[in-house]
């Protein structure tokens, strides 16, 4: 019913056949015989353990966008911006590289991009167990019952950790930090700017017009595409820790916990200053609103080791570096994934063909 499943099920078909599962263990080298990856020196928490591989090692470390020294090599503008998945360190790449493996497309990436923080309590989608009890009637209540009954839940998952639309800054809404302060042009990548605020958190204010139009198609809030599309209404109803509402902007200030003067000269002074042209219509008629916080992000760093079509990592050259695979985001070899679920269906069709070719490997050796 949830990303949840996916770890599940994983972890349960591996201690189905009997793998050694080993957490908290930290890989610190790659194994050479010859010129064949061999295995891994590593250090599990009670000292080093040397691991060996009779097939290969298959490297699935995901992408490097919680990389500091990475980011700043191959994306130095969005260095300072931190990764939706605090895990993504690039360990592989690092590895490999010491091996001779080199990064294909390392400068692509997805974001940065600016998110509505999380829930401070789980969804019920989220906290949902990962049986079958509760997905057989879930996918029989999907495919016969009326789709307008499944909006509540499906609202709750847009309003949970999606990103704002972009169309909410061009049509004239505003972003303040916790000070109050406007802190960037929003027509000119905000989202980079969003990281040096208090908090690394912003606010979207905009007032009753754009509050209005809003509210129904072609202008929502945010949208995951081909599932379903979340309007203000829908903030109001299942994000009160969000959704902010005031006659004033004073009212509107006490309810982000700004300063009530700092907001209201800010916006005094965006109206001032629109210049002429401007599709903008400024921040005029209350009652006003905001959204937020938000903050920015890096979704997913692109590049990934190169690899052959066996998923066979390679040097700069194009020659294979025996023994040592790649697959996921680690082992993208240049592929851009756009587009929701891709990055998910690379790591299931990567690492389940990596895996067949390295035991393919061991059988022949």
């Amino acid at each position: 019913p949830n990303s949840r499943a996916y770890a599940y099920y994983l972890e349960k078909e591996c201690r189905r056949q009997g793998v050694d599962i080993r957490l908290n263990a930290r890989v610190d080298g790659l194994l050479r015989d010859g010129d064949r990856i061999s295995g891994v020196e590593a250090h599990d928490g009670r000292g080093p353990v040397t691991l060996l591989a009779r097939g290969g090692v298959v490297i699935a470390s995901g992408d490097f966008s919680a990389s500091t020294e990475f980011k700043r090599e191959h994306v130095p503008h969005a260095a300072h911006v931190d990764a939706i998945n605090p895990a993504s360190t690039g360990d592989g790449h690092a590895l490999a590289q010491r091996v001779g493996a080199f990064i294909k497309n390392p400068e692509v990436m997805w974001g940065p991009s600016m998110r509505f923080k999380a829930p401070p309590v789980e969804t019920l989608l989220r906290r949902l167990p990962p049986s079958r009890w509760v997905t057989r009637p879930m996918q029989f209540a999907l495919m016969n019952l009326p789709l307008w009954m499944f909006r509540p839940f499906v609202t709750r998952f847009m309003t949970a950790s999606l990103a704002p639309e972009p169309s909410m800054l061009r049509a004239g809404a505003i972003l303040v930090n916790r000070r109050g302060e406007r802190f960037a042009d929003e027509l000119s990548r905000p989202e980079l700017q969003v990281p040096h605020q208090p908090g690394k958190e912003a606010f979207l204010v905009f007032d009753d017009a754009l509050a209005k139009s809003f509210e129904a198609w072609p202008n929502f809030v945010s949208t995951a595409p081909g599932v379903a599309y979340a309007y203000l209404r829908d903030y109001k109803a299942t994000r009160p820790d969000l959704y902010h509402e005031a006659p004033t902007l004073a009212g509107l200030a006490a309810s982000m916990g700004v300063p009530a003067q700092v907001l209201e000269a800010q916006v005094q002074d965006f109206n001032a200053r629109l210049p002429a042209g401007d599709a903008r219509p400024g921040l005029r008629r209350g009652p006003f609103y905001a959204l937020g916080p938000v903050l920015s992000w890096i979704v997913f760093t692109e590049g990934g080791l190169a690899v052959t079509a066996r998923h066979e990592v390679t040097q700069t050259d194009g020659q294979v570096i025996p023994g040592l695979y790649a697959a996921g985001s680690a082992g993208q070899g240049g592929t851009i994934l756009a587009g929701h679920g891709h990055h998910i269906g690379w790591a299931m069709t990567s690492g389940r063909r990596a895996g067949r070719f390295a035991a393919e490997r061991a059988r022949q050796a």
